[in-house]
């Protein structure tokens, strides 16, 4: 189960994604991946990409919501 959090633009500079570590019986953690494209601190380009990871998933939602005003999209 993937979730991504998007700006209501068609063109976010700020993806943020909510994914499940582990298989599909067991489940380890939730990591919070914030991709930004417009950061001064990207190298060469490219975006600045940080991860950070939790046990809980309402703590890994509620992180993925703080990180910047985003819209939660299906994966279906």
């Amino acid at each position: 189960m993937e979730s991504e959090y998007k700006m209501e633009k068609k063109r976010s500079p700020h993806i943020v994604k909510v994914k499940n570590v582990g298989d599909r019986r067991e489940i380890y953690g939730y990591e919070v991946k914030h991709i930004d494209f417009s950061s001064p601190w990207s190298r060469e380009g490219g975006p600045e990409v940080t991860t950070k990871f939790f046990l809980n998933e309402d703590n890994a939602r509620s992180y993925a919501k703080t990180l910047k005003p985003y819209k939660e999209l299906q994966n279906g």
